[in-house]
C-alpha cells in the first residue's frame, strides 16, 4: 500500500489520518526552540551577557513547553475523552478525544506552560546569576592592581608646541600637486 510513495508523501498521509494538535504546538515550539536562541545570539547590537541570559530563557521555555503539550495532549485522549464518553461509541470517543485534544493545548498555552516556566525557570536564572556574580567577585580580589604612577602636571607655559610650522612651496607647475611628476619609465631604453 505504502509502495510507489516518497517519504514525504508516507509523512502527509499519516499526518492526515491522524491530524493532533499537539503536533502542530509541538513542530512549532521545536522551531522556536531552536531558531529564537539562534537568532538572539546572532544580534551584534546587543550585550553578550544580556544575548546568553535571553537564549537561555527561550531555549529553556520551549523545552518545558513540547513535554506539556505533549503530557496534556495524552491526558485528553487517554483519560479524559474515555472518562466523558462512558456509555457512547468507539467514533463519539475519538471525536471527543480530538475536541479535548485541542481544547488542552490551548489550556496549557494560556495557563500550565506560563506557570511551569515561572516555577521552573526563574530559579535556574537566579542561580545562574548568582554564579555569574560570585565568578566576578573572584576575578575581582585576583586582580593584581599595578601600582599607580605619579605623573606631573604640566602647566602652559611648560607645554611643548605640537603644531608643525606651515610649509609654503612656491606655485610651479611640477610642485602644483602633491603628485610628482618627475618619477616613471624613461623613453628611449636609457638608465
Amino acid at each position: 500500500m505504502n509502495k510507489g510513495r516518497t517519504l514525504i508523501e508516507q509523512l502527509c498521509h499519516a499526518l492526515g489520518k491522524n491530524n493532533d494538535a499537539s503536533y502542530a504546538v509541538v513542530a512549532v515550539a521545536t522551531a522556536k526552540g531552536i531558531f529564537r536562541p539562534m537568532f538572539t545570539m546572532m544580534d551584534k547590537e546587543e550585550d553578550y551577557e544580556t544575548k546568553k541570559y535571553t537564549a537561555m530563557r527561550e531555549g529553556l521555555t520551549e523545552a518545558i513547553a513540547i513535554p506539556c503539550y505533549l503530557s496534556v495532549a495524552w491526558f485528553a485522549k487517554n483519560i479524559a475523552a474515555p472518562m466523558i464518553c462512558k456509555s457512547q461509541t468507539s467514533e463519539a470517543t475519538k471525536k471527543a478525544a480530538k475536541t479535548l485534544s485541542f481544547l488542552f493545548v490551548c489550556a496549557a498555552a494560556l495557563v500550565i506552560i506560563p506557570a511551569a516556566c515561572s516555577a521552573i525557570i526563574n530559579p535556574i536564572m537566579d542561580f545562574r546569576q548568582k554564579a555569574l556574580e560570585q565568578k566576578k567577585s573572584k576575578q575581582n580580589h585576583l586582580d593584581i592592581k599595578e601600582p599607580q604612577i605619579d605623573v606631573p602636571q604640566i602647566t602652559e607655559k611648560q607645554q611643548v608646541q605640537t603644531t608643525l610650522p606651515q610649509m609654503t612651496y612656491p606655485k610651479t607647475f611640477a610642485n602644483f600637486s602633491p603628485v610628482n611628476y618627475n618619477v616613471g619609465l624613461k623613453i628611449g631604453g636609457g638608465n
